[in-house]
């Protein structure tokens, strides 16, 4: 895994389930929605032959800087700024709205609390997301000899005027979201 639960910090803070690695990451309902969800992010904005690529050169010894460089785009351990952490983090909030019992899905009340919608919280971080990507996507785009197979993905038709992202597989990796769903 590129990320870890260190990664939810500030507007993405997990309470009880971030801001620490985890010990027991078969124990931690965050790590396992980082098991689900990055793969998936992954998969969508690079390709199944680009994310295997950077699979495979990050297990190699020594790693070769284009990999290292690559996995710095898509997660800063110094800032702990991922495309990946908002991606997960909107998944997990989405899946918190309710809990899956024997009859249905159900909320939990509350006590010396009103129950507030995450939404506001998920659309920010989706949309701080989208900009992220974008940053990956304009840094493949420079670095395209070190990656052969960003250039070989399947095209999709849309566009997007401030850089070339007529080739990005990732549709909805960069499109924005809103509260009202329009």
């Amino acid at each position: 895994m590129i990320i870890n639960s260190t990664y939810f910090i500030n507007e993405i803070f997990i309470a009880g389930q971030a801001n620490s690695v985890d010990v027991d990451s078969s124990r931690s309902k965050l790590s396992g929605f980082i098991s689900k969800y990055e793969p998936k992010f992954l998969t969508e904005l690079l390709g199944e032959d680009l994310y295997s690529d950077l699979t495979a050169g990050l297990l190699e010894v020594p790693i070769p800087q284009k990999w290292t460089d690559l996995k710095n785009a898509l997660a800063n351990d110094a800032t702990k700024e991922s495309p990946i952490a908002n991606y997960v983090y909107y998944w997990y909030l989405r899946n918190a709205s309710s809990t899956t019992v024997e009859v249905g899905e159900s909320m939990q009340l509350t006590e010396n609390a009103n129950r507030v919608s995450s939404i506001d919280k998920q659309v920010r971080a989706w949309n701080e997301m989208i900009d992220l990507n974008k940053k990956v996507i304009i840094f493949l785009n420079q670095n395209t000899s070190d990656y052969p197979n960003w250039g070989a993905r399947t095209p999709i038709h849309f566009g997007w005027a401030y850089g070339n992202f007529l080739l990005c597989r990732g549709y909805d990796l960069i499109q924005y979201i809103n509260s009202i769903n329009l």
